[in-house]
């Protein structure tokens, strides 16, 4: 009764939690009487369903609140789950008095071998496979990959969330990932699990390079897609809390990734932060992260003098180096960037020296 709308026009396609959203309203209704989801409160309802990854425990507890706030109130206080969301009834078993105490109960039967691995692998934002679990979390573990992987999918602490080119990939639901990061933060390993994450994806990422314009770096690219999460992470972490050196040693690959797969707003976002002051760092690496900004600012438009700029700033950090390849890169960026203006002498200019 209280579904006043059809649910298939609120579960969107990202959120096929559509049980969590009826379970959602069931106990809604019996908090709230009068509730009723409709198009005001659904796009938030639908947001905290997913944001406790339709985990019904949760949901019972967030509905709960509904008797003193609402549905936007509740989703914003999901930031602070763990001390949100609680039970409000009195005579509840203790593991489910609270989403925090349901996790614990779940993760202190795990070995802790099995708590230090699940804990270690929060620091993938999203899915990850194998062999990067093995680069990030196990390089040093008394722990065996497979084995881990495997013990910690049979005690649900992980999920596995298809195949990928006959790879498996596993993730951590949202919440347990918060979870697991907090207690990566409370043993005082957090910095140190982001650094070495950091440190794996950015190196992939470099080891692509010699690729470029070869028919091998689509296949880089695709990889690149399925973990562009962690790229993003790495690139954040690095250049807030590292040399800088460490996150541009990426820009030449990233440089490309982005001009192939059309993504100018990264190119420009990432690219800006790159070219920031802070260290020493090779012309052809700070010459690469121009080169992004140059293209994103020529596709998004605005300013063209932006897209000449850091052009020109490319060519001239490359004029002394024996890549001739990234110079070509630079000069043909530089002859779009002419085009924005209609600047044809330096079309011919900058395409003439590339064919030299």
């Amino acid at each position: 009764p209280a579904l006043s709308m059809p649910l298939e026009d609120v579960a969107v396609n990202e959120v096929p939690h559509s049980d969590a959203i009826r379970l959602f309203v069931d106990r809604a209704a019996a908090a709230q009487p009068h509730f009723a989801l409709d198009s005001d409160n659904a796009p938030q309802i639908v947001e905290i369903c997913r944001r406790v990854d339709g985990m019904p425990l949760a949901i019972e507890m967030a509905a709960a609140r509904l008797r003193v706030l609402s549905p936007t109130e509740i989703a914003a206080s999901l930031e602070n789950r763990f001390e949100f969301l609680r039970r409000l009834e009195a005579d509840v078993v203790p593991r489910h008095e609270t989403l925090q105490a349901a996790i614990d109960w779940s993760y202190e039967l795990l070995q802790p071998h099995l708590q230090n691995a699940f804990n270690s692998l929060a620091v993938f934002p999203g899915a990850f496979d194998l062999d990067t679990a093995a680069g990030v979390v196990f390089r040093n573990a008394d722990a065996e990959p497979l084995q881990a992987i495997t013990d910690l999918v049979d005690a649900s602490m992980i999920g596995r969330v298809g195949d990928t080119d006959s790879t498996s990939r596993f993730r951590l639901l949202e919440t347990l990932r918060a979870y697991g990061t907090e207690r990566l933060r409370e043993r005082g390993d957090l910095d140190t699990m982001r650094t070495t994450h950091a440190t794996y994806f950015l190196g992939l990422v470099a080891s692509a390079d010699d690729t470029i314009g070869e028919p091998e770096f689509a296949r880089w690219m695709e990889r690149f897609d399925r973990c562009y999460d962690d790229i993003q992470q790495s690139l954040g972490w690095s250049l807030e809390h590292r040399p800088r050196v460490e996150a541009l040693r990426a820009a030449p690959v990233l440089q490309h990734y982005w001009y192939r797969t059309g993504d100018a707003r990264e190119a420009m976002r990432w690219g800006l932060r790159m070219v920031a002051d802070g260290g020493a760092v090779p012309n052809r690496l700070v010459a690469a992260a121009h080169a992004a900004i140059s293209f994103g600012a020529t596709i998004l438009g605005g300013d063209p003098s932006i897209a000449i700029e850091h052009a020109d700033r490319a060519i001239e950090l490359h004029q002394n180096s024996p890549n001739h390849r990234d110079l070509v890169t630079a000069l043909f960026g530089r002859a779009n960037a002419a085009l924005l203006v209609g600047d044809f002498d330096t079309i011919r200019t900058a395409s003439r020296t590339a064919l030299d």
